[in-house]
């Protein structure tokens, strides 16, 4: 009944990203990288939902933040969210765009209301 996804972004870099995905009446994901043989968690999207959406994400919770799959598009990852209800998920309200950047080797993070 659990939708788990994996997904390998290669770069140009010394740098592999996995993100790990799941959904079930709430989404979570994370992208993690290994740099130099050292992991690293660069983004979890509970403390994206924490500074942007209020913490408003859990489970089963009408009106709560629902991520849609990542998009990977050059050096930016799109991130589309809409709202989890129990009569299905609305229509796409924004997006969180991820550009990596290379002086921090750190993503930066936006937020892109429609």
């Amino acid at each position: 009944m659990s939708f788990k996804d994996i997904f390998k972004i290669d770069s140009d870099e010394d740098l592999t990203l996995y993100v790990f995905y799941h959904e079930y009446c709430t989404t979570h994901l994370n992208i993690i990288g290994v740099k130099n043989g050292t992991w690293q968690n660069y983004i979890d999207s509970k403390k994206i939902s924490e500074i942007y959406f209020g913490g408003n994400d859990g489970y089963k919770m009408d009106g709560s933040i629902f991520y849609d799959k990542p998009i990977c598009s050059g050096d930016k990852i799109t991130i589309p969210y809409r709202r989890w209800h129990w009569e299905g998920t609305s229509q796409v309200e924004g997006e969180i765009r991820l550009k990596w950047d290379n002086a921090a080797k750190w993503f930066s993070i936006e937020q892109v209301k429609y």
